[in-house]
């Protein structure tokens, strides 16, 4: 018989005990009556507003301490589900006002591509730009929470720190009538719960075979878990994984969206309270009712989602939110296999993994995922494994302890039982025939053993032999294509000896007459080179070959002016590089032929007019290089480290030494539209930045060149470097700034003596001899006409380079210039019309960067100035030709001009 208990109010649980005492033992309520109770007292505390502690309830009644955790902590979720839902429909006509805007901001509503519990996401276009985007906005009465403001803002802050090709890139934030909204990306596409509900609706086989669909499914799956780790590294939980938050583009792409609930660990800001449902409840993780949440509940999300893609039905079918939380509660999702067996084993092994119940058994890490995924892809073996049936028992007792511990006895009582029984009668048999079959099984295995090893003998030697005869194959045929390359390069060229044609400066710097139709036919060479890559997917030097193949042919590109087959060859030649999860390759090698891809790619992309894209991919190849351990040490890499850093610099020093409308150091200009918002300062703060980079490279050539005073690369480098901190001296300190700039000249001079074969060499004399500041003065006058002649000189060995035709033309332009202010108009018009064949090869290209339409305007002002010039000697005809040829260059410039040119 239980002792009997007197219930007594305690201070500080409730303003009225539980119960009241009796009158009488016999009338004490049942534990049932008590807990009855208590939910009644709880839930009606909640409504009221406030917030009970269950702990106070657990302490009052310590022998129902397990049983009242339960279910309050149900009651409470319940309670925060139903709020949420009573609130749906205020939201909802929140959200109606919000979807009647037409502008926000300086951007044009297009259309409302879909809505959230925070606001309504729209399609719209920059005004100005013409930029198509995406805008999140926020109703106006949220706002009068700061939660809500908080939370909006920490979604915009934590999305905007995520740069990855499958989350959704935030650039703006802003706030317009009392509306907050934030800026993104426009993607195209649809989200991918409509991507599945499309799937249903079609034939099992109508949009993609039934085999591919499950390679599909993980493709998709591993490309969210690599979003997910790179978020993880960044210290940010989405914490509402599924699959409407999900974007699948018109080019197949993943793209993540939403990071409304995203916690920041990096901001320690955390806009919900302990013990609050975080996500959608069709998707928790099973902790996650008990308040917990960490990557491990990331896993689980992307598991759900795979699960959902792969059977094309919801882990946890819909219903209300008290179903949903008890069937994620109380039992895991149904097996895969059980819904569909055709689904591959390791592609099911690796969904259970992920959406195991207990996070101490499910992938630690979303790369871990990742990882296995791309190995069910690649059709390697995965590093999951499913559970024996012992371990499946175990789990299944820990879920059941009273059930297994009577199995378990029960079972022992049997086995007790027959090993007694049959334990004599086994003894005496094996005693029996011990002797007999001991030597019957000798002999049969010996034989069993030599016949084995002969076998095993004859198919190693017949491996063997097919391995060499295929290994000799792919080595002809490598060595058949790296010969045709050698031989289109080199037809016509001076150089002679072993070609190196892996880097753009090594291509660049031979006397080659290559040509548009040479470079088209490599890149039909590769395409070939290609489809035998793919036969031999398992061949890792025919990947590494055909990635340098597609490298050669964006060089070559880039070298005859065809830009953007160039970009497409470079982004070929990074898919097929070895790869390590945004960490630096651990071979030397790998590591050097990436980043001096990237930044190929980049000085494409510069010219092609996209100087952000150039500087982030410069960025990308710092950010490899200090990852390296050989970053301090071996030369090689720190000299691609500082070559690395000074691109960004060179730029600007490219920009001031062959424009004379260009100021440096002058906070009243403003820097380039596209690069306001990554340079707030200004362009003061732009240039700084780029000086910042330049002078710590040259803190690393230094430390070079005086380990290795003859290296001409090393010293060119370094002479590169003083260029950009001369040309952002002269204006400001013209005595300085020169002093600079002659001891870069001095260093190219050498350089271009003792390598006379190395056109790079000429072009940087050029451009240093070119750096003359704002203003033309007659001590620049000899070293402009050198540069002039350096450039002639340059393009008649390539003629189809764009770097050197805008040299040449801008010097001619600066010459022009000086001598129309001298009243020398005979020598003005006879540097411009020097320029003439440059100018036309430039607008028959019609290039896209700044600098080119900045030397364009230069031209058509120095044109202007000369006519009126000639007008007031009384030269009409002159004049009359020079205007036509002004207003030529500019009615082509508008027909090429891209559209920032135009505002």
């Amino acid at each position: 018989m239980k002792p009997e208990r007197k219930i007594v109010p305690e201070p500080g649980l409730a303003s009225e005990p539980v119960f009241a005492p009796q009158d009488s033992a016999n009338d004490d309520p049942s534990e049932h009556e008590i807990l009855e109770t208590i939910v009644d007292q709880f839930t009606q505390c909640l409504r009221a507003g406030e917030h009970p502690a269950i702990v106070d309830y657990q302490t009052r009644y310590p022998n129902l301490a397990d049983e009242i955790e339960d279910l309050l902590s149900s009651i409470a979720m319940i309670e925060q589900l139903k709020t949420s839902s009573d609130t749906r429909t205020d939201q909802r006509q929140l959200l109606d006002t919000v979807s009647r805007l037409t502008h926000i901001g300086n951007y044009k509503i297009q259309s409302e591509i879909g809505r959230g519990g925070m606001g309504v996401v729209f399609a719209a276009v920059h005004e100005s730009l013409g930029r198509r985007v995406a805008i999140k906005v926020m109703p106006t009465p949220l706002v009068d929470g700061e939660k809500y403001v908080q939370r909006f803002r920490h979604e915009a802050q934590s999305a905007a720190r995520l740069h990855h090709t499958n989350i959704v890139s935030v650039f703006g934030v802003g706030e317009d009538h009392g509306f907050h909204y934030y800026v993104m990306d426009h993607i195209d596409g649809d989200s991918l719960n409509t991507v599945i509900a499309r799937l249903k609706t079609k034939p099992k086989n109508a949009l993609i075979e039934e085999s591919k669909r499950y390679h599909w499914a993980a493709n998709i799956a591993a490309n969210v878990a690599a979003a997910l780790a790179y978020a993880h590294a960044a210290d940010i939980l989405h914490r509402d994984i599924k699959p409407s938050n999900m974007i699948l583009d018109q080019q197949g792409t993943i793209w993540i969206t939403d990071f409304g609930l995203a916690k920041d660990g990096s901001r320690e800001l955390n806009l919900t309270r302990t013990g609050d449902v975080i996500g959608t409840p069709q998707y928790l993780a099973p902790e996650s009712l008990e308040g917990q949440y960490d990557q491990r509940s990331e896993t689980y999300g992307v598991g759900l989602v795979l699960y959902e893609l792969v059977t094309l039905q919801p882990a946890y079918p819909a219903g209300s939110p008290a179903e949903i939380i008890r069937a994620i509660a109380t039992r895991s999702p149904t097996p895969v296999k059980k819904l569909d067996p055709r689904i591959p084993l390791d592609l099911a092994t690796i969904i259970g993994k992920a959406t195991n119940r207990e996070p101490r058994l499910r992938y630690q890490t979303a790369n871990e995922l990742n990882q296995d995924l791309l190995a069910f892809v690649d059709g390697r073996p995965i590093a999951a494994r499913r559970p024996h049936a012992i371990e499946r028992l175990f789990r299944w007792g820990r879920r059941n302890p009273l059930a297994a511990a009577l199995s378990a006895i029960s079972t022992l009582l049997l086995v007790l039982v027959a090993v007694s029984a049959s334990i004599g009668y086994w003894s005496t048999m094996a005693a029996l025939a011990k002797e007999a079959e001991k030597s019957a099984r000798l002999q049969e295995q010996q034989i069993k053993t030599d016949a084995a090893r002969r076998e095993a003998e004859q198919n190693y030697l017949q491996m063997k032999t097919q391995h060499e005869r295929a290994e000799s194959n792919v080595s002809i045929t490598i060595d058949a294509f790296d010969e045709m390359f050698k031989q289109v390069i080199a037809r016509g060229a001076k150089s002679t000896g072993e070609l190196d044609i892996d880097g753009f400066r090594e291509v660049s710097g031979l006397e080659t007459s290559l040509t548009r139709q040479d470079a088209a036919f490599l890149n039909r060479l590769v395409s070939f080179y290609e489809q035998f890559a793919v036969l031999n997917a398992d061949n890792e030097r025919l990947q590494s070959e055909s990635a340098k193949a597609y490298r050669r042919v964006g060089n070559i590109y880039q070298l005859v002016g065809e830009l953007l087959p160039a970009i497409n060859a470079y982004e070929k030649s990074l898919e097929l590089l070895p790869v390590s999860n945004g960490d630096a390759p651990s071979d030397k090698s790998d590591l050097l032929t990436r980043v001096q891809t990237q930044n190929e790619l980049g000085a494409a992309c510069r010219q092609n007019g996209a100087p952000l894209v150039a500087q982030e991919w410069n960025r990308k190849s710092i950010q490899l290089l200090e990852q390296s351990a050989l970053s301090q040490s071996d030369p090689a890499v720190r000299l691609e480290l500082a070559r690395t850093l000074s691109v960004l610099g060179f730029n600007l020093f490219r920009t001031l030494s062959i424009n004379n409308n260009f100021k440096p150091l002058n906070p009243i200009r403003q820097i380039p539209t596209e690069m306001a918002e990554q340079f707030p300062g200004g362009r003061r703060n732009w240039e700084r930045r780029n000086l910042q980079f330049v002078q710590r490279a040259i803190d690393i050539m230094n430390d070079l060149v005086s380990e290795a005073p003859d290296n001409a690369e090393y010293r060119s480098v370094r002479a590169t470097c003083y260029c950009v901190l001369a040309a952002a001296n002269i204006d400001a300190d013209r005595k300085n700034g020169f002093e600079i700039r002659d001891r870069a000249i001095k260093s190219f001079d050498e350089l271009v003596t003792s390598h006379p074969e190395n056109p790079e060499y000429q072009y940087l004399l050029a451009l240093a001899c070119g750096l003359s500041g704002e203003a033309v003065h007659a001590d620049d006058l000899e070293l402009l006409e050198r540069a002039a002649d350096l450039s002639e000189k340059l393009l008649q060995q390539f003629p189809n380079l764009l770097d050197y035709h805008h040299l040449h033309a801008s010097l001619r332009i600066k010459l022009a210039s000086y001598h129309l202010k001298q009243t020398q108009r005979e020598l003005a018009l006879k540097e411009l019309r020097s320029a003439k064949s440059s100018i036309e090869e430039l607008l028959a290209q019609t290039p896209s960067d700044r600098s080119f339409f900045r030397t364009m305007n230069s031209l058509i002002n120095e044109l202007q100035q000369l006519s009126k010039s000639y007008l007031e000697v009384g030269n009409s005809r002159i004049a009359g030709e020079i205007n036509q040829l002004a207003r030529q260059i500019r009615n082509q410039m508008r027909q090429q001009s891209p559209p920032w040119t135009k505002n």
